[in-house]
């Protein structure tokens, strides 16, 4: 990582903010577990729920170490009719009245649907809660 470009919370609240993710491409192992341990340090500053959401790897891709930042979903599957069927978690109660309440006062979608992955929703549940409303 190069100083001053970007702090590591920085890559951290992105991750988990905006689900993207990140490879930090590292010297060697020795490098890339300094840097490892560097993203742990500052997640600890961050609430225990975004220190669950948070995932940081340390891997060997194609010869090169790497640590891998990125957002932890775990999927979890319901089987219907023998098939895996990805269980949506709905909407807390208090979060399907904000959005009720911001969709009334003409919000964009995206900032609303911003507000509420930053509360700890799934953009999916987000965007189907969206989509029955406005039918």
């Amino acid at each position: 990582m190069q100083k001053g470009i970007i702090q590591n919370d920085e890559y951290l609240k992105l991750a988990i903010n905006e689900d993207r993710e990140f490879v930090i491409l590292c010297e060697d192992e020795k490098d890339c577990n300094s840097k490892r341990v560097s993203l742990y340090n500052a997640r600890r500053t961050f609430s225990e729920a975004d220190q669950k959401r948070c995932r940081i790897q340390k891997m060997q891709l194609d010869g090169k170490w790497i640590v891998r930042v990125s957002r932890y979903v775990p999927e979890v599957f319901e089987v219907i009719n023998g098939i895996l069927v990805p269980v949506r978690e709905s909407l807390k109660e208090d979060s399907k009245v904000m959005l009720t309440e911001m969709l009334g006062q003409g919000m964009k979608e995206d900032d609303i649907i911003a507000v509420l992955v930053g509360r700890g929703e799934l953009k999916e549940s987000v965007e189907e809660e969206i989509e029955r409303l406005s039918l």
